[in-house]
């Protein structure tokens, strides 16, 4: 076993190297240990002998990574043991030791985000493995391979989504070295659902420099996921997550106001404009239905409004259409007031209906008039003429008092009919019984 401490840098340093060339398969500052002493051959179990290491330049983008590799004396690029330190600051576990403090922490710029200065470093180097020839000691500091961002998203990225909506992302990585081959792929599994492209081999993964694909899911149900993916070239893996909330997507419709319409043909009233319902959630397209006839009868009719999204999911709501009959001004027995009638009488009551500028009493059908509490119907043919002198010809009939049933102490009665076209009319007017015996 062979162990590797770095220590605070020495006072007087035996002497600085200069760097090695960079490695073919990543962006590298890479430097030979030097040590304070002569080497014993071979180097025994329990040995230790002190270095110093020298980084003479710097990067001007060094991306913090936690793992770090091990490369032993068959690694052509040096001729001994090869240590890679790609974790700025804290603690790490090299090969076959416990822990040690690193101090390449310090020799980052504060005001340069990941910034490596480079220096000097010291430590020592020591085996419990026994016997073996030591030649050579290599530290060399990685510049990694890099999430792009854009076109990806920031790592620690929060999406939040609608169940049912699509989301969809690129994700992309390469590395500083354009030479360089990057893999790309989940670090975790995906969704359910979820689609990354994948190359046949190795499974999972796509390959290049810079290597991209793009993340597509349509969750079906509410939850909040992490997404990890993983960029790795030759020597580094580096990681990027995106965190997705998806919330339920309630679909709601409200309808229009609820309205009263006057009747405009006969049995009711056509050309009704219901208004516009809204709605809220769901997932486009949004579309709305209703069941409103073409004609609307007399009285209150209900609409049901439906809305339905992409997904088939729907909501109801309902709306309110009174229609009125035509209100029209009658006069009960014109000539008089107060209208007086004595309900015990077996004579007749006259009841004129009024023309105006906006109504024509002679299109009404006299045979479809009926008044009073009991809807008696006129007894007389129907006399048109202006009764109370305003030049509009009125509709004057007559009605059998005992078949009205108005009775002592009402104070109003009512009329309804047709006009000749099937509009339904309506008026009302006041009356005074005389005094029943």
């Amino acid at each position: 076993m062979k162990k590797i401490l770095l220590l605070p840098m020495f006072a007087v340093l035996i002497s600085i190297l200069s760097f090695l060339p960079q490695d073919a398969h990543a962006q590298q500052l890479c430097a030979y240990a030097v040590f304070n002493q002569p080497l014993p051959q071979p180097f025994t179990t329990g040995t230790s002998i002190p270095f110093t290491v020298n980084f003479g330049g710097s990067f001007s983008s060094i991306h913090a990574v936690t793992s770090y590799s091990f490369f032993d004396s068959t690694d052509p690029f040096v001729g001994g043991d090869f240590y890679f330190i790609d974790n700025f600051g804290g603690q790490q576990t090299l090969p076959g030791s416990p822990p040690v403090t690193e101090m390449i922490v310090n020799q980052i710029d504060p005001t340069v985000t990941s910034k490596f200065l480079g220096g000097t470093f010291s430590g020592s180097y020591s085996s419990q493995q026994g016997s073996f020839t030591l030649n050579k000691l290599t530290f060399c500091i990685q510049q990694p391979a890099i999430f792009d961002v854009p076109p990806t998203p920031p790592d620690g990225s929060t999406f939040n989504i609608h169940k049912g909506d699509t989301i969809s992302f690129k994700v992309e990585c390469s590395d500083p070295n354009p030479p360089d081959t990057v893999v790309l792929e989940p670090f975790t599994s995906l969704p359910v659902g979820a689609i990354f492209p994948v190359e046949t081999w190795p499974i999972g993964v796509i390959t290049g420099n810079p290597v991209s694909g793009t993340f597509s899911w349509t969750p079906t149900s509410a939850q909040t996921v992490a997404v990890k993916f993983s960029c790795q070239e030759q020597l580094t893996t580096t990681f990027h997550t995106i965190h997705i909330i998806v919330t339920e997507n309630t679909l709601s419709i409200t309808a229009p106001p609820n309205i009263t319409v006057t009747a405009n043909t006969a049995g009711g009233a056509t050309g009704v404009n219901l208004g516009t319902p809204t709605t809220s959630g769901g997932t486009p397209p949004i579309t709305i239905t209703n069941n409103a006839p073409a004609t609307f009868p007399l009285g209150v009719t209900l609409v049901t409004w439906t809305a339905t999204d992409a997904n088939g999911n729907t909501s109801i709501a309902i709306q309110q259409v009174t229609v009125n009959p035509l209100l029209v001004n009658i006069d009960i027995n014109p000539k008089s007031f107060p209208n007086t009638f004595n309900p015990n009488s077996i004579g007749v009551i006259p009841v004129a209906i009024l023309g105006s500028s906006t109504f024509d009493a002679s299109t009404v059908n006299p045979s479809t008039v009926k008044f009073g509490p009991s809807m008696a119907p006129a007894i007389k043919p129907a006399l048109l003429f202006d009764v109370n002198g305003d030049g509009k010809k009125d509709m004057v009939l007559n009605f059998k008092i005992q078949n009205t049933g108005m009775v002592c102490g009402q104070t109003s009665a009512t009329l309804t009919g047709l006009t000749k076209t099937g509009v339904p009319i309506q008026g009302s007017d006041s009356i005074k019984p005389l005094p029943c015996r």
